[in-house]
Parts: structure tokens; sequence; C-alpha cells
């Protein structure tokens, strides 16, 4: 027979493994690595052909890009022409380095309603260049989007001439 000790620490230690809680299963990181070989064609010469490759690393909801052209090869160009480099976070903010114009660029991403419309709206500054702009971007059906920008790259009173519009129509079989 067991000893009353043994007995009533079996009673107290039962009641409290029955009512604890399970644990919810761990979630395992997402991780992708995709390479993508790219070819642009801008017309019929031969210097309007160019090639390059892309490499993405994917973990989680962040994404770690690397591209590289042939800009580099041609002409009297250094070698990190046409490399970049970026980073991004969907929906929050992209980051990405120009190496060969030592040009860095952020992107920042939100979305707001308006109108009951759902608008994608994109910030960009460039530390280099003249691309300092807000987008919005909605859908007006199912096939049409339109987005709307302007530049505000040394923006000191509106101007229509730095105002942009884009409808984009993607057409499918369904009549």
């Amino acid at each position: 027979q067991k000893p009353p000790e043994a007995k009533r620490r079996r009673f107290f230690l039962k009641p409290i493994q029955a009512h604890k809680q399970p644990q919810p299963p761990k979630k395992h990181a997402t991780m992708k690595f995709d390479l993508k070989p790219t070819v642009h064609l801008s017309g019929t010469g031969k210097d309007d052909v160019s090639a390059g490759v892309t490499a993405r690393f994917d973990h989680n909801d962040l994404s770690v890009q690397v591209r590289a052209s042939d800009q580099g090869l041609r002409g009297n160009g250094s070698l990190t022409d046409g490399l970049v480099v970026s980073a991004r976070k969907d929906g929050h903010f992209t980051f990405a380095y120009d190496v060969g114009h030592d040009a860095p660029a952020f992107h920042f991403l939100s979305n707001a309603r308006v109108a009951n419309k759902d608008l994608r709206l994109k910030y960009t500054h460039e530390v280099k260049g003249k691309a300092n702009h807000l987008q919005a971007r909605f859908d007006v059906d199912d096939k049409t989007s339109a987005t709307v920008g302007w530049n505000l790259h040394g923006f000191s009173a509106p101007d229509y001439r730095q105002f942009n519009l884009k409808l984009n129509y993607q057409h499918d079989d369904k009549w």
C-alpha cells in the first residue's frame, strides 16, 4: 500500500494536469527562393535588347531581391551598373538601392477608404533623382483600375504638368 504522502501528491497533481490548456501547434516559417532570367526588347536595333537575372528570397512577409542586368557589360560602364538590391515588407515599405548609381529609394505603402473605394497609397522618395511622388490606385470595376499620381519633386505650388493618370484594363475570356 502507498504511503499517505504519495496519495496526497497524486490527488493535487491530477486536477492541475486535467485543466492544462493545450499548446497551439508551432508555426513554421515559410521560405522561398526564386531565380528568374529577364529579357527586355524596346526596339529593333541591337542595343534595344537587354537581359538580366533576378534572385529573390522570401521569408514570411519580408522579401529580399537582387537584380542584375547586362548594363554593366555594355560600353564603358562599371560592373555595378544595373545592380539593384531591395528589401520589401508587403503592405508596408520597399527599400531599393541602385549600386551602380549609388541611389537609394524608399517606397512607403498604405491603404485608405474614400467614398466606398479602397485606395492603395504609395509614396516614393528617391534620394538622388527626381522621383518624389504620391500615387493612389483604386479599382473602377472588376477589370479596370486607375492610378492617380502627383510628382512632388521641387513642389512649391500645384502644377497640373506634374499630375498623371493611368488606366489599366485587363481583358479576359469572359464577355
